[in-house]
């Protein structure tokens, strides 16, 4: 036991001497010219089951396009319902299957593609019935999870729909000093399965990663550094040797006791 604590000062300075390089953020930024060069890259987000989209269908003649925009049902009082016809956004569920029910038009398949091509689609097929029509869609449900040694752990909601993996770590109140910066992995549920993909944010390469703008519902994981891990060594052993003195202890006290009497 004395041995162990006669160690940890050596230990902390051990550690201390990589801090700098192991804690700062893209640290090749100012050479890494051609990472930066494809941080603007094409970016979309593909709608998926479960997903709940707003969507509203405008035109110069409003009451055209009402039957295309459910009423909405408010009770008043008991027995007493109002229904709002004013063209607002309407929410649909997408279902397990990547299909959302429109008024008129039935069945519609969704999943797969981006808020502009649904959009698209959409308006051409209402084009039968209004002329020059406007769909306008978002995403309403679009939230990502951050996990590990950050200071805020949890779900984030997002508004604007296009959020980075440095976005993410803000929102999260960065990591904190035991957090492993070169190795931040990412979790995602695709059309085929589980997707993994780990970043190095001591680079600025992560801005050439096709991954660095995430979609909805990843989650991504920080993993304790070398430090975090010993420390949870050493706490571990502390108590066990703690508990097995206590337990001498109590042995030892309670032969003596049965001695002196």
């Amino acid at each position: 036991m004395k041995k162990q604590l006669l160690l940890l000062p050596f230990l902390a300075l051990l550690l201390s001497c990589k801090t700098a390089k192991d804690v700062s953020y893209l640290q090749d930024i100012d050479t890494n010219t051609e990472a930066l060069a494809k941080v603007a890259a094409a970016y979309s987000i593909r709608i998926t089951s479960d997903d709940m989209l707003s969507i509203m269908v405008s035109a110069t003649n409003p009451e055209s396009v009402a039957m295309f925009n459910m009423p909405v049902a408010s009770v008043e009082s008991p027995g007493n319902t109002s229904m709002q016809s004013t063209p607002i956004m309407q929410t649909y569920l997408v279902d397990a299957e990547g299909y959302i029910i429109f008024p008129v038009l039935g069945k519609i398949k969704a999943a797969g593609l981006t808020k502009d091509e649904l959009s698209a689609s959409i308006a051409k097929q209402i084009t039968t019935y209004v002329k020059n029509p406007i769909v306008t869609i978002r995403l309403m449900n679009f939230k990502i999870g951050v996990l590990g040694e950050v200071n805020s752990p949890g779900y984030k909601s997002i508004s604007h729909e296009r959020v980075s993996v440095l976005d993410a770590i803000v929102m999260a109140g960065d990591l904190n000093i035991y957090g492993q910066r070169k190795n931040v992995l990412l979790i995602r549920e695709g059309a085929n399965g589980i997707e993994t993909h780990r970043f190095d944010l001591t680079s600025a390469n992560i801005f050439a990663s096709p991954y660095f703008y995430l979609q909805q519902n990843d989650v991504l994981y920080v993993e304790p550094n070398n430090a975090r891990k010993s420390n949870s060594k050493y706490s571990q052993n502390a108590q066990v040797n703690i508990s097995f003195i206590a337990t001498i202890v109590s042995a030892i006290s309670v032969i003596v006791a049965l001695i002196i009497k």
